[in-house]
């Protein structure tokens, strides 16, 4: 317990040093959807999908990502409290009471409090980095910001790549969505072809999905 007491007492300072990058993101009319503009999976996803819907409901969906942002920097300067948000061994209750006095002091907003307070007390802080990196990706989202996975077998050219970010925004992009970010990544079970991710929605064109389609053809004649 000495140790759990150390960890939340030497996260203040990082905190406190950082807390004035959360002030400034803070400030400004929200004008977002009140609802994710994707769906997140997961218990990760479903974690980000319901801090997205509180944080517009309560008109503090930036003020959410400047706490977010603070938490986030504040694990990488401190291991001591890195450790601490991920420690399995220290009791439910005590992780939520500790998390609360540590985003008190970080004068961070209820909305924040309360998604560390449910996921404490769930047990499920090791989910913590996947709920920020959805949220940021929702908030994005809400933003007119998209973010999409290209996975295929093979590295792509950049003469594909750029076919497929074309494909991309004349097909996902949705009404007030106007920049895709284009992440890739390499599968060599895939045979060939691609797979496309962007947000909720996914498209299979590999070579190997095919396969399994026309294998599942032939067992029924």
């Amino acid at each position: 317990m000495l140790r759990v007491a150390q960890s939340r007492l030497a996260a203040r300072p990082a905190l406190g040093a950082l807390a004035m990058a959360r002030r400034g993101l803070a400030a400004g009319a929200e004008g977002l959807p009140l609802e994710p503009p994707v769906k997140m999976y997961g218990i990760a996803g479903r974690y980000a999908n319901a801090l997205y819907s509180a944080a517009a409901q309560n008109g503090e969906l930036k003020a959410v990502a400047a706490d977010l942002s603070l938490i986030s920097e504040t694990m990488k300067a401190s291991p001591e409290f890195k450790e601490y948000v991920g420690n399995p061994s220290v009791p439910r209750a005590v992780k939520a009471a500790g998390m609360v006095e540590i985003l008190d002091a970080a004068k961070a907003c209820e909305t924040t409090k309360g998604t560390f307070v449910a996921l404490a007390e769930a047990g499920r802080m090791g989910e913590v980095g996947k709920v920020m990196g959805m949220y940021d990706d929702l908030l994005k989202s809400a933003s007119g910001d998209v973010k999409a996975v290209i996975t295929s077998a093979t590295p792509l050219s950049e003469k594909d790549l750029a076919q497929l970010t074309e494909s991309v925004k004349a097909n996902f992009l949705e009404e007030g969505q106007t920049n895709v970010s284009i992440s890739t990544a390499i599968d060599p079970s895939l045979v060939a072809g691609v797979t496309i991710e962007v947000g909720d929605r996914y498209m299979d064109l590999s070579a190997a999905t095919q396969l399994k389609k026309l294998q599942s053809l032939l067992s029924t004649v």
